[in-house]
């Protein structure tokens, strides 16, 4: 096991892998109003998000390419005596048909890629989102601190094989500034866009910022 299969393993007991984000909690009631009821967190990790919407009655997919995350957050489930549906899937796959989701969740996903490849994902997030639907997505941002380490591999976009973080190491980050994430949200209406340094505290979190990014299908509000 490498990376973050082998940080899984772990039992992934830091607290900012716990602990649902504020937006995350927020946007759910939001959206339940609305009629979308079917919610995939797209690279669930140990399960935070899941479980949580699990919990508010949401017809809810998962999705990672770690079995061990899958695995912990199918435990997780368990223990809260909640259901739903969790699968291993490789990196970058979104495996669910067309228009089947009325929203998604893709939390510090995204940006382990090149941009043609977070570009490509992003539309095969939206193959599968109904129209009227939504997803909400975190970028890194420029402003970050760790913009600029390790070997770049094309504009924006970098590999750190001596990140302080063991299971960051030889992972691909791709950071964006502003114009970029309008360019990426082509296709889509843009809901709401923030950038905002992180909300949680950690070893080395000073002056880490993220871009939060709530994105529309185009179309009517269908249930």
């Amino acid at each position: 096991m490498t990376g973050w299969d082998s940080y899984w393993a772990t039992g992934a007991t830091d607290e900012r892998w716990l602990r649902v984000d504020s937006r995350v909690a927020s946007l759910s009631p939001r959206l339940w109003g609305q009629g979308k009821r079917r919610a995939l967190d797209f690279g669930c990790g140990a399960g935070r998000h899941t479980v949580f919407l699990a919990g508010q009655g949401f017809q809810t997919y998962a999705c990672d390419p770690s079995p061990q995350a899958v695995a912990g957050c199918r435990r997780w489930l368990g223990l809260e005596g909640l259901r739903a549906r969790v699968k291993t899937a490789p990196a970058n796959t979104v495996p669910y048909p067309n228009g089947y989701l009325h929203w998604a969740i893709a939390f510090n996903v995204v940006y382990h890629n090149t941009l043609s490849d977070m570009e490509a994902l992003i539309h095969s997030l939206r193959r599968v989102i109904a129209r009227g639907g939504y997803l909400f997505l975190t970028l890194q941002s420029t402003r970050s601190y760790k913009y600029g380490e390790g070997e770049e591999i094309e504009p924006g976009t970098f590999v750190n094989t001596r990140d302080a973080l063991e299971h960051e190491r030889a992972v691909l980050h791709h950071y964006s500034d502003e114009g970029e994430v309008y360019r990426i949200a082509k296709g889509w209406e843009m809901e709401e866009v923030r950038e905002m340094a992180d909300s949680y505290s950690a070893p080395g979190a000073k002056g880490s910022y993220h871009w939060y990014v709530l994105l529309r299908c185009p179309g009517p509000h269908t249930r």
